[in-house]
């Protein structure tokens, strides 16, 4: 049995608010509400753009009194991937993924839990948990150029 950490994830309620909707689930876990549409606008998320791991969703998350590691695909090598993934999660901290779905777009999904070689995500999209092969995933993520990992920590 596989012990998953437990968070309220509300659907996304637009097409591109997988973000908000996963910082949303975040922040509940540590207390705090936030709109999904709140968390939209201050980290400028964009229709056809989305959001990403840029300066607005430090700031935001900042002012809240947390911090975020970024890391594009092409910042983690080799087995860095399970590396990251396992250390975050034993260190009780927030872990979100960006899936590549096109070359130039990614979904975000929620880290639940891990174990070797399986990624159990949460997703917005349907709020349900899927299991994701994490070496193929990172494959996936060089195939595209595309996608990447974020730690949030409580400060």
């Amino acid at each position: 049995m596989i012990k998953k950490r437990k968070y309220t994830l509300s659907q996304q309620e637009t097409s591109y608010y997988c973000m908000p909707a996963v910082i949303q689930a975040i922040l509940r876990r540590h207390g705090r509400e936030e709109s999904q549409d709140n968390i939209a606008t201050e980290i400028k998320c964009d229709p056809k753009e989305g959001s990403g791991f840029g300066k607005l969703l430090h700031t935001f998350l900042a002012k809240r009194k947390f911090s975020l590691q970024a890391y594009c695909y092409n910042e983690v090598l080799f087995k860095e991937p399970e590396i990251l993934v396992a250390g975050a999660l034993e260190r009780k901290l927030d872990l979100f993924v960006a899936c590549p779905t096109r070359p130039e777009r990614g979904h975000i999904t929620l880290a639940v839990a891990y174990r070797a070689p399986t990624l159990y995500v949460l997703d917005p999209k349907d709020s349900d948990v899927a299991s994701v092969d994490l070496e193929k995933l990172y494959e996936k993520m060089w195939e595209h150029k595309f996608g990447g990992f974020g730690i949030i920590g409580k400060l």
